[in-house]
């Protein structure tokens, strides 16, 4: 047995649509996140490489401009102590307006003594005497000068040494030295991160150094940025060298301080998509209760009708047209076609017993059992093509005369076993005058021509030409093996004689009895018919039947034939064949003829055979008989 969780429709709408949604703002949350980080990440190297570059770009910049003021202050120092001129006033004003524009502190002007050694010829600015004693520890001598004309120096607090040599108008050549003083203001804004100049010793100018510091300047790069965890945790490191000397410009950006508004804009992301969540579950639960609302009214309707209230009916708003309005409709329309199948059903039951009760009172009709005496025994069978059949046949012994009858209404069903229902009364009210006068048996014969108007009254005054009915009467006379027939335009019956005995291999004789014919019963009310006399023989078989044997299709669309049917009796006859099995057998041949279409026949078929005995011994003839 399995058992499974009833959860209501409302919460699998609800779960639906929240599961959805959800997935989808968590897709996009994702997605968008990814790609703002990305993006974010990709901006915050790409500033810090552009930062350093920009300083690194200033510094060089700066340097540049200083040696080439430098160079034009080592030109005029120069020429001024050459010629002894003078003119030391222009040389500090040039120095008060060019240099310190280009931010030099302190100019030396150089004078060899030696290849090993200077000596300062001119002075310019301040902290003179520690820029002299800073020419010693950087080691530039006259042999420096001479392989290479512009020096720069290791920085140190916010200043860089540069050191050149120039030749002058006469053809010598002198040098010098300065301090230039960085201005890297724009580079220490606040909240910014840090940047610094390192320079090949690693010693910075504005901060401490790093253990990273070294390594950069091992790179293969110019510029880069990098990841660099230290002890305050994951960096940004971008750096950049610079053309003039062995120095960088490095930036250092915390990753947590990168990444700050990275972080706050996906925490306000998911509080977005949380709220838009909340407000589409609210909303689908507003739906959902409206929606499910309906649903529950059309499903207790159903409960009701499940429980034989089919009055109940679904109540819905004219003006909401959607699919459960339309559903509610087509089940209220439902729900009265039910109503009214129950109404037809109920009528069709009534009907239909009334229908089995007339099959009931119709087999009545019908003979019990068949007729056996010493010289005749009798057996018929019959299958509707409905609940009523409108053949009928029926027998009736009279002394030592059988009369033997069987009819066939046109049509099938209820109207024809009404017009069987006369013909059975008739034949009952004929039977009950015959055995009150038997006066009406001294002519031979004429009991069955009275038994064919008597018929022909009764179909007539109850259908009034409507309905019509095809008969056969047979009177046998069991002493004498006398038949008389009378044939209202029924099917013909058949003797089937079997060859005398010694016959060797003779055929069976299949004589069709066609004399005494007439128009059906219920068609003139002058109707007379003339009985046509035969004589019977021992190990004879009559053969009696309705349409319904010759006229019904099996599935490929054939009828059975007459010879068929004949052969089929005499295959199976024998001069003690009893009637009963003949008959029982003829209809089993029929019925596998038909095949499936057995069931569903269109027309009701009726059997009824008669055989002799072949021991039988017929009486000798009355001479007016003979005659």
């Amino acid at each position: 047995m399995r058992i499974g969780i009833r959860l209501p429709i409302r919460w699998k709408i609800v779960a639906l649509i929240a599961s959805s949604l959800a997935l989808s703002l968590l897709s996009y949350v994702y997605m968008g996140t990814h790609l703002i980080v990305d993006d974010k990440v990709t901006y915050i190297y790409d500033h810090s490489q552009t930062r350093v570059q920009m300083m690194a770009d200033a510094v060089d910049a700066q340097v540049e401009k200083a040696q080439a003021v430098a160079t034009l202050l080592a030109q005029l120092a120069g020429s001024e102590v050459a010629d002894g001129d003078g003119r030391d006033e222009a040389l500090s004003n040039t120095f008060r307006t060019l240099g310190i524009q280009a931010g030099l502190s302190t100019f030396l002007l150089l004078r060899a003594e030696n290849d090993t050694s200077f000596v300062v010829a001119r002075a310019l600015g301040e902290r003179t005497q520690e820029s002299e004693e800073l020419l010693g520890k950087l080691g530039w001598r006259p042999s420096v000068f001479a392989q290479r004309n512009f020096l720069v120096g290791p920085s140190r607090e916010n200043t860089i040494p540069i050191g050149g040599r120039t030749s002058l108008g006469d053809g010598n050549s002198v040098a010098y030295l300065a301090i230039v003083s960085l201005d890297l203001k724009s580079f220490r804004k606040e909240g910014a991160s840090p940047l610094k100049l390192l320079d090949a010793t690693g010693i910075p100018i504005q901060a401490e150094p790093a253990a990273l510091d070294a390594a950069l300047f091992e790179s293969e790069f110019d510029s880069s940025v990098r990841d660099w965890t230290g002890p305050e945790g994951e960096t940004i490191v971008a750096y950049h060298r610079l053309r003039h000397g062995r120095m960088m410009a490095v930036g250092y950006t915390p990753k947590a301080v990168a990444f700050k508004a990275v972080h706050g804009l996906v925490r306000r992301s998911l509080v977005m998509g949380l709220s838009v969540l909340s407000l589409g579950i609210a909303v689908t639960l507003l739906f959902a209760r409206s929606l499910t609302g309906r649903l529950r009214r059309i499903w207790n309707v159903t409960q009701g009708i499940a429980r034989g209230d089919f009055t109940a009916r679904v109540s819905f708003a004219n003006d909401v047209r959607d699919e459960v309005s339309d559903l509610a409709f087509s089940f209220n329309t439902m729900a009265d076609k039910i109503d009214e199948l129950m109404e037809k059903s109920a009528e069709k039951a009534r009907l239909q017993k009334e229908l089995e009760t007339a099959q009931t009172v119709q087999s009545w009709f019908f003979p019990a059992e068949g007729f056996e005496d010493a010289q005749l025994k009798l057996s018929g069978r019959y299958l509707p093509a409905s609940e009523c059949a409108g053949d009928w046949w029926s027998y009736a012994r009279h002394g030592d005369r059988l009369i033997v009858v069987i009819g066939d209404v046109t049509g099938h069903g209820v109207s024809a076993a009404l017009m069987t229902a006369v013909a059975h009364g008739a034949f009952t009210v004929f039977n009950e005058s015959l055995r009150r006068d038997s006066s009406s048996q001294d002519s031979a014969g004429s009991a069955i021509s009275h038994l064919v108007e008597h018929l022909n009254d009764a179909i007539l005054n109850a259908a009034g030409n409507k309905s019509m009915m095809t008969f056969v009467a047979a009177e046998i006379d069991l002493r004498t093996g006398k038949l008389w027939l009378c044939n209202a335009s029924h099917c013909t019956p058949y003797l089937l004689r079997p060859p005398a005995e010694g016959g060797g291999e003779t055929p069976y004789k299949f004589i069709p009895l066609t004399g005494g014919k007439g128009m059906p019963l219920g068609y003139d009310r002058d109707l007379k018919i003339e009985a046509a006399a035969y004589q019977l023989e021992p190990g004879d078989t009559l053969l009696w039947f309705t349409d319904g044997l010759i006229e019904c299709e099996n599935p490929a669309g054939k009828r059975l034939p007459k010879k068929t049917i004949l052969q089929s009796l005499a295959a199976s006859h024998s001069r003690e064949s009893e009637a009963a099995a003949l008959c029982q057998g003829l209809m089993q041949d029929f019925m596998t003829f038909l095949e499936e279409a057995g069931n569903s026949r269109a027309d009701d078929v009726t059997v009824v055979l008669a055989t002799i005995p072949a021991k039988t011994r017929f009486a000798a003839r009355p001479a007016a008989e003979a005659a």
